[in-house]
């Protein structure tokens, strides 16, 4: 007998720092899993999903994934992006405004014009990120066989009461 509620943690190194997984899972009629991760691994969701539904069954998951300790890649300048950008700023400024400065610090206004090197990290990334959901699985797998092995004694110390009560006693 195991319990459906139940906490898990997995770590796993990447370079000097660690990542790690938590998974949290309660009592549903189906199995939902929910996945939060830094921005900066926002493209593992799905990754992470898959390993979810193929180790968990029925339930409701929030599965956790942090990095501490280590930089998730350097920021690096789109330069297709930023060219992109000064270039419609150029043609907007000559419609608006010939002739008038453009600052090159308009472009520090531009959201996503840094991007992370995370794309070249992410096979290992992905791999530790494997090893801490597995550790984490099984911490999980562990202490809700703990709860329900509790329950399970309750209920016969319980059902037992019961007989006693039943029997006149």
């Amino acid at each position: 007998m195991r319990s459906m509620t139940g906490f898990g943690l997995g770590e796993a190194p990447v370079g000097p720092g660690k990542l790690s997984v938590e998974i949290r899972g309660v009592n549903h009629r189906f199995l939902d899993v929910r996945v939060r991760l830094p921005r900066e691994l926002s493209d593992m969701a799905s990754f992470v999903e898959q390993l979810a539904r193929e180790k968990l069954s029925r339930g409701r998951y929030e599965v956790a994934v942090r990095v501490d300790g280590v930089s998730l890649g350097a920021p690096v300048l789109d330069r297709d992006r930023a060219r992109a950008a000064f270039h419609a700023l150029r043609e907007l400024r000559d419609e608006l405004a010939p002739g008038a400065d453009l600052p090159m610090s308009l472009l520090g206004a531009i959201p996503d014009l840094f991007v992370s090197s995370v794309e070249l990290e992410l096979d290992h990334l992905r791999e530790a990120t494997r090893a801490a959901f597995d550790a984490a699985h099984v911490a999980l797998d562990t202490m809700r066989s703990r709860e329900g092995a509790a329950l399970r004694d309750d209920l016969a110390r319980r059902l037992e009461r019961v007989r006693q009560l039943a029997r006149g006693g």
